[in-house]
């Protein structure tokens, strides 16, 4: 079951390994011939658009949202039935984080898989969400399928956890 799951986790870490040993290590860890993870990579290589001299630097040497990238590319390189992102787009530039919105619903069509997005950015998930689960203090308060999701109802939620005076993303 875990090497069916993917794991993007906000705060991501190669392990001291350099981004191309850290982008194959799961490949590896299933054991799979060197043949198909160079398969797997040729198939992605162009999606993921990894730039040539991020796959030799280490962790040290890459800012937080290429570390988030390549986490990402990972994630999606292991070509999991479940994919678990925590605000995948939290470190990525707009740009980044538009190519990642399209590659993920290009992914989740394609292979037709569940994917649970745990996001602070309502507009995000007001573009994105076909089911929402609100959660207050780690409990759910608040579930909807799109299209009947409240937005009304969540903008009012936030504002009543929120400190006074204080208005979310303004």
């Amino acid at each position: 079951l875990r090497q069916q799951i993917a794991l993007v986790p906000q705060e991501t870490r190669l392990l001291g390994m350099t981004v191309q040993d850290a982008l194959f290590y799961p490949l590896r860890l299933r054991q799979l011939p060197k043949a198909d993870i160079q398969n797997r990579w040729h198939r992605w290589s162009d999606v993921l658009d990894l730039p040539p001299e991020w796959l030799d630097r280490t962790e040290a040497l890459l800012s937080g949202g290429q570390k988030q990238w390549v986490a990402i590319a990972r994630a999606l390189l292991s070509e999991p039935q479940i994919l678990l992102l925590d605000e995948p787009t939290s470190a990525l530039d707009l740009g980044r984080s538009q190519t990642l919105i399209q590659l993920l619903l290009d992914y989740q069509s394609q292979q037709n898989i569940p994917m649970v997005i745990s996001t602070h950015n309502l507009d995000f998930a007001q573009q994105y969400a076909t089911k929402l689960i609100y959660l207050n203090h780690g409990r759910p308060e608040y579930q909807q399928n799109y299209p009947e999701i409240s937005w009304a109802n969540i903008h009012q939620r936030l504002k009543v956890n929120l400190a006074p005076g204080i208005e979310p993303w303004d």
